[in-house]
């Protein structure tokens, strides 16, 4: 049924806002998924590692730019 929305003619938010209201209605509109807590307190915790190893290679290329005196 979503997708009736997207290739609908006729597209604004006012015929969106009521195609959805109706789905919503009927209880066809599907549910989204979201992780377990568990599952989402390891991602952040990826996140966050990912976040570190990035800045700690962009220091290395920063003090290494500036030992060559700006030269690769």
């Amino acid at each position: 049924m979503l997708k009736a929305i997207t290739a609908a003619k006729k597209k604004n938010d006012l015929s969106d806002a009521q195609k959805i209201c109706d789905l919503l209605r009927v209880d066809l509109l599907p549910e989204c998924y979201m992780a377990p807590s568990e599952l989402r307190g390891l991602r952040r915790i990826l996140r966050y590692r990912n976040h570190i190893v990035r800045t700690a290679t962009q220091t290395k290329n920063k003090i290494l730019w500036t030992f060559n005196g700006g030269r690769c």
